[in-house]
């Protein structure tokens, strides 16, 4: 199977150690230019692209910024990790999208050696998370949850959900709960921002998805490429999606209102119970490593 996807002017390819590598070329030719050249260096080797390892494509990478390949030294390298690799590579993905990983702190409580302190979260309990970790980039799948924004401890304002995120550089996944129990949210690369990405200036990447849970079961809606509505703040909305009948999810400062519409931007289609929906809980989850100062989170 083909572990290349273009859409337009995007590319992904996908390692058989989960990784998805993110391309964005000029246009549209470009794109299946690059691709091309990817294909050829990898099948002239007589391997399939779903042997291909994240050591191969940073090389193929780098050797595509170039619009080169050096078959001999890509063909050395994939006789060099072998299968011993990728059967580890495989053992610690399936380790890593189990229900036991996902570990959720508060950055803002920390004990006398400033280790993180657990915490529960209401939505969480609510939900399987082991069916969302395994729609996760890879590399994010075992990142410990660290709790940036809740309703229920920190209220219902914008700005201090925006504060509290910029805090934290990291993934976040956004978990909203309507008041007719559904439960949906967004996983993106990129935290909600305030500063120079304020004013509904899209950001985000080709990594952000939106999801919804149904009857126990989880529907998950990677972007399409369609276009670069990934995500918007502002100090009164915040949005992720657009294109097609509206926002694929909109929340308006005090989360008293927000709607979710079938959008473009992640093909998917109203998440919530109803498009014109009431919040009934909101929380925002980093997926990180790296030390917060919990001073930052204040």
């Amino acid at each position: 199977m083909d572990s290349i996807k273009v859409t337009g002017k995007y590319f992904d390819i996908e390692s058989v150690e989960g990784r998805t590598y993110h391309f964005c070329a000029s246009d549209d030719s470009a794109a299946r230019s690059w691709c091309e050249e990817i294909r050829q260096g990898i099948f002239s080797l007589k391997r399939p692209l779903g042997t291909i390892l994240d050591a191969d494509l940073d090389r193929l990478a780098a050797q595509r910024n170039q619009h080169s390949f050096d078959e001999n030294e890509l063909d050395a390298d994939l006789m060099r990790v072998g299968a011993e690799r990728a059967q580890r590579a495989q053992t610690e993905l399936r380790r890593s999208t189990s229900s036991g990983s996902v570990k959720m702190v508060d950055p803002a409580i920390v004990d006398s050696e400033g280790a993180p302190q657990p915490c529960r979260s209401a939505l969480a309990d609510k939900v399987n998370l082991a069916l969302l970790v395994p729609h996760l980039p890879a590399n994010v799948r075992n990142h410990q949850w660290r709790r940036l924004y809740s309703v229920a401890e920190h209220g219902t304002s914008m700005r201090v959900l925006l504060h509290r995120c910029s805090a934290a550089k990291e993934a976040c996944v956004t978990l909203i709960e309507d008041m007719n129990g559904c439960i949906f949210g967004a996983f993106h690369m990129k935290t909600w921002e305030i500063g120079p990405r304020q004013g509904k200036m899209p950001y985000g990447t080709l990594a952000n998805a939106v999801f919804t849970y149904n009857g126990g079961e989880l529907s998950f809606f990677k972007a399409t490429g369609a276009n670069e509505l990934f995500q918007t703040t502002s100090d009164k909305e915040l949005s992720l999606g657009g294109g097609g009948a509206g926002y694929g999810l909109w929340l308006k400062d005090g989360f008293l209102q927000g709607t979710s519409a079938p959008c473009d931007t992640y093909g998917s289609p109203c998440l919530a119970s109803e498009e014109c929906f009431t919040p009934r809980n909101i929380e925002v989850w980093g997926l990180g490593w790296k030390k917060i100062d919990p001073k930052k989170l204040r």
